[in-house]
């Protein structure tokens, strides 16, 4: 019940259609509703599989052969809160429910196990059983009633499959609200069928087929001549029970009628579209930025001041340090990025570079050999490497392909003058480059030496950092290149 609601909930915030996700908030309330959907979405299996083990033990309690049945009652006990700790600590805390921007291990890979492990013990469920039962000295026709009955799990298995196949949405963090909506659906039918195969064991029918079955209404009725509270007592709970299930099932049946009822909702086509909700849909899946930072667009700025000297000192002080970042292997490969070089000073992170940053790179060196050109200097940047910026200048406009619509009043002003704009914040993304998680220890210094060492760009781990040992010993060892160390 508890996962249906909130799998409601996290209808009502978005699941399923981007275009509605247009605040921060309302992105963690969803992710939040995801997150406990998914546990008690592993508990609801788990039971599911320990009412059968119950059944079982209630089964052969006579027989005395309820070890086995006690140890693969203990087994899947064990798989079910291994299970329930893993997802629970998905992400690093404290927030373990932010897939899309947090730090988390394979959650594709962990969903992948369960999904395959669930898959296999359903089948296990379904065969031995079956093999059992065949070969016991009953009825044909008492027979194949009770396979019948487990048979049923085999719906748990065919939902079970298709939703592994929609397992790999937990890649898409940047859209996971409309990427995960067919995993989501799966989960509540898997949900709704493990119960189903859970209460049918306990139909009369079965019971009746079974000779076991025999055997416990004789037990009962004996239990009733001798202890009749006990047996009333039995009685009971064994309504309870089949009571609880039956309301579980209904409300389960119910939530997931009003979360495909939620989803199905048209979009209203005449609801306003501003940049800010448009923009906040763009959240990135690495940092977790949103473009909701109002900015007004100008012409006329102190980059491009009258005052060369000025406009000068503002493009060389436009810092590009925070353009390398190290996180760690598991991280990159989370967010599906390609291998990379490892960082120096610890070879279980890797080094990447910010395209932000080196678009900035290729925008200062630019600017630079055109003024030196226009005052008939020799541009200290080779040819290759202002073509090399051009052409990669060229291929990030075109990926973004940016269609605000710009204003123009060619009389008055040039395109765009004034408009607002919705932006990244900026000093939050170079703050986020410099959170230990990721610090690449990273200064550029200069482009104006080639001979200059790479390796000295990654020479400013601050003291604190659990990479200045392994940075110290390097440089104590082989020192710094030739000036360097005077500058430091």
């Amino acid at each position: 019940m508890v996962a249906g609601a909130t799998v409601s909930l996290a209808a009502t915030r978005g699941l399923g259609r981007s275009s509605d996700i247009d605040s921060e908030d309302q992105l963690l309330g969803l992710q939040q509703a995801l997150y406990i959907s998914e546990i008690f979405h592993i508990l609801t299996l788990g039971l599911g599989k320990g009412a059968l083990m119950v059944l079982f033990y209630m089964l052969l309690s006579g027989t005395g052969r309820t070890g086995l049945i006690l140890k693969i009652g203990g087994f899947l006990a064990l798989w079910t809160v291994t299970m329930i700790i893993a997802v629970s600590l998905e992400c690093h805390p404290a927030e373990v429910w932010n897939v899309a921007s947090g730090t988390c291990i394979d959650v594709t890979a962990l969903w992948i196990y369960f999904g395959a492990t669930n898959i296999a013990i359903e089948a296990l469920l379904l065969i031995i059983p079956s093999i059992v039962i065949y070969r016991l000295n009953m009825q044909l026709r008492k027979r194949m009633v009770v396979i019948g009955c487990f048979s049923i799990r085999t719906l748990d298995i065919i939902v079970a499959a298709v939703q592994l196949h929609y397992v790999q949405a937990f890649d898409a963090r940047s859209s996971i609200p409309v990427d995960l909506w067919p995993w989501v659906m799966c989960s509540q039918v898997l949900q709704t069928v493990t119960i189903i195969s859970s209460c049918v064991p306990y139909l009369r029918e079965f019971l009746e087929a079974f000779p076991s079955g025999d055997q416990v209404e004789r037990a009962i009725k004996s239990a009733t001549d001798i202890n009749h509270g006990s047996a009333r007592m039995l009685l009971g709970i064994q309504r309870f029970g089949i009571l609880v299930l039956a309301v579980s099932l209904f409300v389960s049946v119910a939530l997931n009628l009003w979360w495909t009822f939620l989803s199905s909702k048209p979009e209203v086509q005449n609801k306003k579209v501003t940049p800010c909700s448009a923009s906040e849909a763009q959240r990135s899946p690495y940092t977790g930025l949103a473009l909701d930072v109002p900015t007004r667009y100008s012409l006329h700025n102190e980059y491009l001041s009258s005052n060369k000297t000025h406009a000068d000192h503002m493009w060389d002080t436009l810092s590009i340090d925070a353009m390398v970042i190290a996180p760690t292997i598991d991280w990159a490969r989370n967010r599906g990025l390609s291998d990379s070089w490892d960082f120096p000073w610890d070879a279980n992170r890797k080094i990447y570079f910010l395209k932000v940053f080196h678009q900035l790179h290729c925008l200062k060196a630019m600017r630079k050999s055109f003024h030196q050109l226009w005052s008939h200097q020799e541009s200290t940047e080779s040819p290759e490497h202002i073509e090399h910026c051009l052409d990669n200048l060229r291929q990030d406009v075109i990926c973004k392909a940016d269609d605000t619509p710009m204003p123009s009043l060619e009389l008055i002003n040039g395109a765009g003058e004034g408009q607002i704009m919705h932006c990244k914040d900026f000093d939050r993304l170079v703050a986020w480059t410099k959170h230990p998680d990721r610090n690449a220890c990273y200064k550029r210094l200069t482009d104006d030496n080639p001979d200059l060492p790479s390796i000295e760009r990654y020479a400013f781990c601050p003291p604190d950092s659990e990479h200045f040992a392994a940075m110290s010993l390097y440089f104590k060892k082989h020192g710094h290149a030739m000036g360097l160390l005077a500058a430091r």
